[in-house]
């Protein structure tokens, strides 16, 4: 009797399985008459939405491929970090402050609606559904883009071809399978998006601009070092020393700070080719090299730091 029940709740749980992988298609794709005019090229991506079990990792990796294919679309996209040193009380009531000081032309943001991960020890069956929406300034939706990614395998579904099937099995476990399957569905969603418009490579926008003033170096300890920039305020700032890259936090407007061991040999030898690299807000750094240990900050190349 037991066998039977069994048997009868593989059954449904199977036909139910094979139910939603003959259903699903090709992306639900709707695109407004206004985005094939408008045109869009800078676009901020929102934070992801997705439901409260899927843990932030796979979040973030969703977040971060999607922000990759964007960008091979020639869309200019908001660097995360400077969203997050804007948005410092969170993204509710932030947008309007983006638009305002980068000039952005839209909004990216994706939904994740469910994820199905199932392993029933001879099979598997995966999915990702959610929706990707491209916004204006005025949040007036452009284009919402549906979809459903799957995946099913193992012995159930590969009965004649046992090593294979084994191989997908394994392949499955863990952030593996998801991964796989999460950056297939970002490839569907994204492959439906309009490309954004070229870019010229030039900097007109003030809001773009970079300018790095001056940077020294000042020492608190024996071999501890403060490094502080001078610059445009919002932006991602970082120094190379000695092959070393390390971040620098903005203390205050336009000022960037951090601390570093640089050792003697380092010093004499090496920091005359010390790099300090500021953002665009858009991702494109831009370097001066400077010798921080010199009173003057002697410039070593000329002409790089500012776009």
């Amino acid at each position: 009797m037991k066998r039977n029940s069994l048997g009868k709740v593989i059954l449904v749980t199977l036909s139910s399985l094979f139910l939603s992988f003959f259903l699903a298609c090709g992306p639900s794709v709707k695109l407004s008459p206004e985005l094939l005019e408008k045109r869009l090229k800078k676009i901020a991506i929102l934070p992801i939405v997705a439901p409260p079990e899927l843990r932030s990792e796979r979040v973030a990796f969703i977040e971060s491929y999607l922000y990759r294919s964007l960008r091979s679309k020639s869309y200019e996209i908001l660097d995360r970090e400077v969203m997050a040193s804007v948005c410092t009380d969170g993204f509710g009531e932030c947008s309007q402050e983006l638009l305002e000081l980068f000039k952005l032309d839209g909004f990216v943001i994706v939904q994740v609606e469910s994820d199905t991960m199932r392993d029933f020890g001879l099979g598997f069956y995966n999915a990702i559904s959610g929706n990707l929406q491209l916004l204006s300034p005025e949040s007036q939706v452009l284009a919402r883009i549906e979809h459903t990614e799957s995946k099913k395998g193992g012995l159930v579904f590969q009965s004649g071809q046992v090593i294979d099937a084994i191989s997908e099995q394994i392949e499955n476990y863990g952030d593996e399978g998801f991964n796989a399957l999460a950056e297939k569905f970002v490839d569907e969603i994204v492959a439906e998006v309009p490309s954004g418009a070229r870019s010229s490579g030039r900097v007109t926008e003030a809001s773009e601009q970079v300018l790095i003033r001056n940077a020294r170096a000042r020492e608190l300890g024996e071999g501890v070092y403060e490094v502080c920039v001078n610059g445009t305020p919002n932006r991602i700032a970082s120094v190379l020393i000695s092959q070393r890259r390390s971040n620098l936090r903005e203390v205050s407007k336009g000022r960037y700070c951090g601390n570093f061991f640089v050792s003697e040999g380092s010093k004499r030898k090496e920091a005359a080719f010390s790099k300090i690299e500021l953002k665009t807000p858009f991702g494109r750094p831009v370097i001066k090299e400077v010798d921080l240990f010199d009173s003057k900050m002697r410039t070593a190349r000329k002409g790089v730091n500012r776009v």
